[in-house]
């Protein structure tokens, strides 16, 4: 699979998804942190580092940047009209509706066997919650592991995120 994170996989690579491993740690010991060699068909492919891994829990494991794929972002912002839900105590608490909507896209130049991103959409603001959780979402604490996934056959994929934030008290 590959991670996209805003800013990329660093300086130069700021559009490119890092390749990473998952996997779930099946047995009931702690994994302890350090580095972790990959291997596909037999071939050493990177190694990453890893944190500790509980029992029962996932991990993914970022172990090289991907320049094959590029992704972009679009964001655009909606906000309704302030109204007036109750006024107490020198404390005023109005109702405006806004949303947060981010495309993301992901084009490969050769990828044709189609494949998974997860992109790591980072939460907008305590009082902003997601509309509409697109299927294979995960919560994290300050963001979310979004799941794109693109079609065999197909290079270039998009997912829209739509974050919207009601209520906010006024002093």
């Amino acid at each position: 699979a590959f991670l996209y994170r805003p800013g990329g996989g660093g300086g130069g690579y700021e559009s490119n998804p890092y390749r990473v491993v998952r996997f779930k740690n099946s047995t009931p010991f702690v994994l302890e942190p350090g580095p972790i060699g990959i291997y596909a068909g037999g071939s050493f492919v990177g190694e990453g580092l890893s944190e500790t891994v509980g029992a029962a829990t996932s991990a993914t494991i970022p172990f090289a940047v991907e320049t094959g794929i590029m992704v972009s972002s679009a964001i655009a912002d909606d906000r309704d009209e302030m109204r007036l839900i109750k006024m107490s105590r020198g404390v005023l608490e109005v109702e405006q509706f806004a949303r947060r909507v981010t495309t993301y896209t992901a084009k490969a130049q050769t990828l044709e066997d189609g494949y998974t991103m997860l992109i790591r959409h980072g939460k907008t603001g305590w009082n902003y919650q997601l509309a509409e959780r697109p299927d294979g979402t995960e919560d994290l604490p300050d963001a979310y592991l979004v799941r794109l996934v693109v079609a065999k056959g197909k290079r270039e994929g998009a997912i829209k995120v739509s974050d919207h934030h009601i209520r906010s008290p006024l002093l």
